[in-house]
């Protein structure tokens, strides 16, 4: 009898266990098991559009915590397009809106840089209908703003009817300025990835240059350029002349310049099937490049997903990795920030034709560490983040107003602002941001009220490997016990 009894104790234990195991196992599956010192919250939003389409482009900030956004704006619905530049206080107080354009041109474009001098740099293209003929005129551009937002000087480079466009722009210390694009050939619809190099006061253009001398017959367009430590430079986009078939998917490609302007390597990153696009290179200080875009999906192949890597100063890979949900994702920017940690911007595609804002922070060795999603049920994305002086991030976002299928399209501009918090544990989803308006001013376009339903949340990251593992264990070790217990009990009787 005694013998029956501890068997039956210790039966009953093993069922009571197996159980508990088996709960606390699947509730673990539920919690977010990313490791995590840090979060973003969001503390203030400031939208504005007019009637037309205004697209964001670039943000930077100054060494006095203001904040400048740059892009384009249609005039009217499908009108032609101005550069506008907007000033912001750290709280996001807009102090100044202007436009930059000619009367009759397309401006587009709208990326940011600030030089040696902390004048702001914006780069683009313009496309101008001449009144004596209907012909067009095109011009790639490069102009400079003071921190008041006066024009100090202005840099042009003539393409005829051809079509060149400026999507990156750096400045180094020595007060040169670095610009790259892509030069577009209507004629047989081909296009090459060019360069070019300015002095400081935007008076002499020292060098421009095309990817393999324009010899290339496929669609390539540089969106990033980088000076180097080592006195040369770097710039990445996408490019579809390397494979057999030149309507093919675009690669990602990187092309390294030596000191003296010399095509001194260059990588093809992905294959013919599949869609790659490098859009932002930078370095940090110990001469390393990361390097952020779009890259075929890991998890289904007519999808893309976000891409981060990391190279040495020789273009050797030390590692990428990816950012993937069910449909497509994107890595618009990526930046180095003071803590040194990545922070990147772009899109997911959790719904199918629903892209939310995406901003995520990596460690210099690869490893997620935070995120966060902003969005209505509508496109919206991402296209840059800056670093404030007071551990804030910014982030321009374009966003889609009215249905996919709907047209015209209205696209808006918002502006976000978040705190980085430093907690150890996730923090619970936010409510609908709040809205902000901008103060009276007669140059800012009609400011428009944010789409409806915007939440903002934190993803859930969760890992089953080791949880699963616990569970089958632990309903193995339940049924074990309970058919144990049967036999027993049916023994004793």
């Amino acid at each position: 009898m005694k013998k029956n009894t501890t068997i039956f104790s210790l039966v009953f234990m093993t069922v009571i266990l197996g159980i508990s195991v088996g709960l606390t196992a699947s509730h673990l599956i539920k919690l977010d098991l990313t490791p995590r010192t840090n979060t973003f919250e969001l503390d203030d939003i400031d939208f504005w559009g007019n009637e037309g389409d205004d697209w964001a482009r670039d943000v930077i900030v100054d060494s006095n915590g203001y904040v400048f956004v740059a892009g384009c704006s249609e005039k009217t619905s499908g009108g032609d397009s101005d550069i506008f530049l907007r000033k912001y206080a750290p709280d996001l107080t807009l102090v100044w809106n202007i436009s930059w354009g000619t009367e009759e041109g397309y401006e587009v474009g709208g990326c940011i840089a600030l030089d040696s001098e902390e004048n702001i740099l914006v780069t683009g293209g313009i496309n101008t209908i001449l009144e004596r003929n209907g012909a067009t005129e095109n011009y790639a551009f490069i102009v400079k703003f003071d921190t008041d937002g006066n024009e100090l000087a202005n840099g042009t480079h003539y393409c005829g009817t051809n079509q060149e466009t400026w999507w990156g722009v750096k400045a180094k210390e020595d007060g040169t300025i670095y610009t790259a694009g892509e030069i577009y050939y209507p004629m047989n619809d081909t296009s090459d990835a060019v360069y070019a190099i300015w002095d400081n006061d935007l008076t002499t253009l020292l060098t421009h240059g095309k990817w393999f001398d324009g010899t290339k017959e496929g669609r390539d367009r540089a969106e990033s350029i980088q000076p180097t430590s080592d006195g040369g430079f770097i710039i990445v986009g996408r490019s579809n002349s390397f494979g057999s078939d030149v309507n093919q998917e675009h690669e990602g490609f990187i092309a390294k310049y030596d000191s003296s302007e010399v095509l001194e390597d260059y990588i093809i990153y992905g294959d013919d099937n599949f869609y790659q696009h490098f859009l932002e290179i930078i370095e940090d200080s110990l001469g390393n490049y990361y390097i952020c875009g779009i890259a075929g999906s890991m998890i289904e192949t007519s999808w893309n997903g976000a891409i981060l890597q990391k190279y040495n100063s020789s273009l050797g890979l030390v590692w990428e990795t990816f950012y993937d949900t069910d449909y497509n994702d994107a890595f618009y920017d990526v930046i180095l920030g003071s803590d040194n940690n990545l922070y990147c911007a772009g899109y997911i595609e959790e719904v199918l034709n629903n892209h939310d804002v995406f901003i995520a922070k990596y460690s210099t060795t690869g490893d997620l560490l935070d995120s966060d999603i902003w969005g209505a049920d509508k496109i919206d994305w991402g296209t840059a983040i800056a670093e404030g002086i007071n551990n804030e991030f910014y982030v321009p976002a374009s966003i889609n107003s009215t249905a996919i299928c709907s047209y015209p399209r209205e696209n808006d501009v918002a502006l976000l602002a978040y705190n980085l918090q430093q907690i150890t544990s996730p923090p619970p989803s936010t409510t609908t941001p709040p809205e902000t308006s901008a103060p009276p001013e007669t140059t800012t376009p009609p400011e428009t009220s944010p789409p409806d339903n915007f939440t903002t949340s934190t993803p859930t990251f969760s890992t089953t490997d080791t949880t699963d593992g616990l569970t089958i264990i632990s309903t193995f070790l339940g049924f074990l016990g309970l058919i144990t217990l049967i036999v027993i009990l049916k023994k004793r009787k």
